[in-house]
């Protein structure tokens, strides 16, 4: 684990984790370790599949983010087999027993509930530090920016995963299919194809009608969509072609009085959403790659009664994608609406064809087709706004599949459902009066793409027909029924911008959009949309001749020159670096060179890469000639560093080296100025300062944490009664002076009476999280001395005091001063600002800052070498617990007693809803005042002649006391003192 521990970013945390084995197809086992990940700000989930390599460094496998849809199956068969499933990417793993499962099986199925409950999709915001562990694709080569140059093209290969490095090959087809994606006119001839959509909301009925007053263009490719094909609620239980049959025979017999004839291609089902597709017979040996795929959105977001049926299709070397949508009814239901559209967007996808590995050797085969992250800029903000671009990133879908948007065309057809915001009368009367642009103002689909909320890049053809809802069943009559609807469009028909022919005013062109008012079937009317399609058709000899040429330019670069990178610095200095305060500093990386030049940070001697507070992103990626890369390098004291930057043991000093493949390593030290924390001082030296840890200049700090003969005596026996009897007396007073030294530490102090007066109707105190910028405030207060404005920290919750007052909580009782006043309150620092937030996230704030200040003690209140006792004899009783106590040195054992009696009265005298239960606050402090020695011990190496005796141990001892066990015992001994 720890090499995994040192894989992972800030403030990413395991909560669980389990070691498994994964059986490659030739029957190879390999050990892979799958951890529960988390984040401490952000409440999304992960499963993340480890494997540990020979020098004993962890290698990411596999993201598998807890979505609101994440599967876990377990099934059991020579051995327990556990599959985790998410966003279409799936591992199967075998445990040896269920007991090694269970554990990490509760905790996930606890995220997959919140997930769930809270309905966190891709685009949640709780998945944004994700990002940072992305699994990139094989190969990504679309530019970020259209009309990029050899020489100057933005590199997408740059990456922060180290377990996947780039490889020139990959480099290299990347440059030379943007190369043809450029040179697309040199090798391809185009020509039009004529397409007929047409989308029909048949309400259930049977079509008795004939079809050909809709169905009358001289069309090369005909594409129809259908809703509410099936109402009944068979229809949801019981796969029955009848309907569908029979609808297909009507358009068919239709279709037989146009001057050509036309062969179905492919249909698609989905409850009452129905797609056809028909082609000329003379075109018909040229349509290849045919999908057609389904997505539901309705009940439960998921079930087939509103959602999309889709069909893909590659005609000459042109790929279209039609949608047939049927979207959320009701004129309130429009951010509904808005949904189904996003859900469509990113759940709908195609298969890769079987010839193509993965999506990135679809890439490299058709650089003309513009991709996912083409449509990227038209989706969200370029060009429109109104789509997350967490939904639509390239990483988000599976390397097998293709998105709607991975497409030469895209034609939106379907019953969108959108109303029209007016009145059933006043509706009327524009209709009547022929003034549909007027009635247009007030459609809610109009009034959504304007505010670039929904069909962002997407166009739509004039409307100049009245409105196709609501009619009654047989006649051209708008609703008569109670309801009375205003009439609307709710059927329309939409494409999407082709972003690498913004330019091609003819790229796509709609001839003919319109309604179809003699069929009188249905409540709805048909529409239809004519379109003039530019498709594409590839001439081998000079495609050929075209890569041949790119692959000589690709040469001439590779044999120029080796890789030159340069540095626009070469020292980076961090000043007033503050304990659990980030900061970074980026560093200009050029390739002046003119062949690709690769790079990775790399150890100056064996070893990490750098030291555990400072951090380089990226890692690792490459450069094309001429391109330049911005470095972030942070710095981070944290926890696990603070001590021993405070004790002087090291500085704030480091030297990164950035290595050049083929090329010279560059150099990038580091250094700092590290403000002195109270976080992270001995408890036995803290005592001692009777003056904030600021006030000390750096000789005197660094003397005060030199140990002193006597500050670690054992408590006598006389003091030990005695602090019991007051403990008993009165706990919250306690007298934090002795000789010329504080009982406890002054911080500690400040920290518990805050909470102690101001936490009594706080609900889920310690337990909900505080806010970063009041916890800063909070620290720099304790190390300067500052008087914590409370004013200030309240002023969010001011008036409801003033319009509701309460009696005022008393300061928490001490006595005597704990220090003079003169040298313990200074002048207002100017680093001391923050905004208020009101007193709840005050008081959480504070409590996050007590935990953090237990975690950060270099050594915890209970020594490890009295644990051993606690195990075996200072859990049975108050009495035994005390004993044990007692042998605490004076400043352990006084903070200890002070804080369990602390915790004691804020659990007598908490009033807010949920109550505060001892268990979970034994739960909470464990592993801070006993927190478990990390293992010493190296990983051994798994091999397979292991692996029986890794799932079967031998037998425990039963006199000797498990891991659990101890816990247990421990939280008992807690426990008494909570009591």
């Amino acid at each position: 684990m720890d090499a995994i521990s040192k894989s992972i970013f800030h403030k990413t945390r395991i909560e669980q984790s389990v070691t498994l084995v994964q059986t490659k197809r030739d029957g190879e086992r390999r050990r892979r370790i799958a951890c529960l990940m988390s984040h401490e700000t952000q409440n999304g989930a992960s499963v993340m599949i480890w494997k540990l390599l020979p020098d004993q460094t962890a290698h990411l496998v596999l993201v598998l983010p807890v979505y609101c849809d994440f599967r876990l199956s377990l099934s059991k068969q020579e051995t327990y087999l556990v599959k985790f499933e998410s966003d279409s990417k799936s591992i199967q793993l075998e445990a040896g027993s269920i007991d090694e499962l269970r554990q990490f099986v509760v905790g996930l199925q606890q995220k997959m509930l919140y997930s769930q409950t809270n309905k966190l999709y891709k685009d949640s915001p709780e998945f944004q530090w994700l990002s940072l562990y992305q699994m990139p694709d094989s190969v990504d080569f679309r530019p970020p920016e259209r009309g990029s140059s050899a020489g100057n093209m933005s590199n997408p290969f740059i990456q922060t995963d180290t377990s996947s490095p780039t490889t020139m090959k990959m480099v290299k087809e990347a440059w030379s299919a943007k190369q043809l994606r450029e040179r697309e006119l040199q090798f391809s001839n185009y020509s039009k194809l004529r397409l007929f959509t047409g989308t029909w909301n048949l309400n259930g009925q049977d079509v008795q009608e004939q079809l050909n007053g809709w169905l009358n263009e001289d069309a090369d490719i005909i594409v129809l969509g259908f809703q509410e094909l099936d109402l009944s609620t068979e229809a949801y239980l019981i796969v029955d072609t009848t309907k569908e049959d029979a609808l297909c025979e009507s358009i068919e017999i239709a279709l037989s009085a146009l001057p050509d004839v036309y062969s179905r291609i492919t249909t698609k089902r989905l409850i009452g959403m129905f797609i056809v597709v028909y082609c000329k017979r003379t075109h018909y040996p040229f349509v290849h790659d045919v999908s057609a795929e389904s997505v539901g959105t309705g009940i439960l977001g998921m079930m087939g009664n509103k959602g999309a049926t889709a069909v893909r299709i590659k005609i000459f070397d042109s790929f279209v994608t039609i949608v047939n949508a049927h979207m959320a009814a009701d004129t309130s239901m429009v951010e509904r609406r808005n949904q189904d559209f996003q859900d469509i967007c990113r759940r709908l996808v195609f298969p890769l064809q079987p010839r193509f590995k993965d999506y990135g050797a679809y890439c490299l085969a058709h650089p003309w087709v513009p991709g996912i992250k083409d449509a990227v800029p038209s989706l969200n903000g370029f060009v429109d706004t109104g789509i997350s671009s967490a939904v639509f990133h390239a990483s988000s879908f599976s390397k097998s599949t293709l998105t709607l948007f991975d497409t030469d065309h895209l034609i939106w057809i379907g019953d969108l459902n959108y109303r029209v915001n007016l009145g059933e009368q006043e509706a009327k009367e524009l209709i009547a009066k022929g003034q549909y642009k007027q009635l247009l103002e007030y459609d809610q689909l109009e009034m959504e793409r304007i505010a670039s909320r929904v069909f962002c890049g997407f166009e739509e053809a004039p409307v100049q027909f009245s409105p196709t809802y609501k009619y009654d069943v047989g006649t051209n009559v708008f609703d008569t029924s109670e309801k009375k609807r205003a009439p609307s469009w709710c059927d329309r028909i939409l494409w999407f911008r082709n972003p690498l022919k913004f330019n091609t005013e003819d790229w796509i062109t709609c001839k003919k959009y319109g309604s179809c008012m003699e069929l009188t079937t249905s409540d709805h009317k048909p529409v239809y949309a004519l379109f003039d399609l530019t498709i594409r058709k590839l001439d081998p000899v000079k495609l050929s001749k075209t890569s041949d040429e790119i692959s000589r330019e690709l040469d001439r670069f590779e044999n120029d020159a080796i890789p030159d990178l340069v540095l626009n610095q070469t020292h980076l200095h961090f000043e007033e670096t503050k304990f659990n305060t980030i900061q970074t500093k980026t560093v200009l990386l050029k390739n002046k060179g003119q062949v690709i030049g690769q790079f990775k940070f790399v150890p100056a001697v064996e070893g990490p890469l750098s030291k555990p507070w400072c951090r380089p992103v990226p890692l690792q990626g490459a450069l094309m000639p001429g391109e330049s890369l911005s470095i972030s390098i942070s710095v981070l004291v944290d926890e696990k560093t603070v001590h021993k930057l405070n004790s002087g043991k090291e500085g704030l000093d480091d030297i990164l080296v950035l290595h050049t493949v083929n090329g010279k390593d560059l150099f990038i030290p580091i250094s700092g100025n590290f403000n002195n924390s109270s976080f992270g001082v001995p408890l036995v030296s803290l005592v001692r300062m009777l003056q904030p840890v600021r006030s000390y200049n750096q000789k005197d700090f660094l003397l005060m944490q030199t140990p002193v003969t006597g500050t670690q005596n054992p408590v006598s026996a006389k003091e030990l009664s005695k602090a019991f009897e007051e403990l008993n007396m009165n706990p919250v007073k306690f007298n934090p002076l002795q000789n010329q030294s504080l009982s406890i530490p002054k911080e500690l102090w400040r920290l518990c009476d805050f909470i102690y007066r101001n936490c009594r109707d706080t609900d889920n105190i310690f337990a909900a999280s505080g806010d970063p910028q009041i916890s800063d405030y909070i620290r720099e207060c304790l190390d300067t001395g500052i008087d914590f404005d409370e004013k200030q920290l309240f002023r969010d919750a001011m008036y409801k005091l003033e319009s509701s007052p309460s009696k005022e909580i008393e300061p928490m009782p001490l006595e005597g001063e704990l220090v003079d006043v003169d040298g313990f309150v200074q002048e207002q620092s100017k680093n001391a600002f923050f905004v208020p937030k009101g007193k709840t996230i005050a008081v959480h704030s504070f409590c996050d800052t007590l935990l953090l200040f237990l975690k950060a003690l270099p050594e915890p209140l209970i020594l490890p070498s009295l644990q051993k006792r606690i195990v075996q004899e200072g859990y049975l009783t108050l009495q035994s617990a005390k004993q044990v106590l007692g042998s605490l040195p004076n400043a352990h054992y006084y903070t200890f007693i002070y804080l369990m009696s602390f915790f004691q009265q804020i659990v007598q005298s908490y009033t807010a809803k949920t109550p505060l239960d001892p268990d979970r606050l034994a739960n909470l402090l464990l592993p801070l005042v006993m927190p478990e020695e990390a293992s010493k011990q190296q990983q051994p190496v798994f091999t397979l002649n292991s692996i029986t005796s890794f799932f079967y141990p031998k037998p425990v001892d039963p006199q000797e006391v498990t891991p659990e066990q101890a816990r247990k015992r421990k939280l008992t001994f807690i426990k008494h003192f909570l009591q």
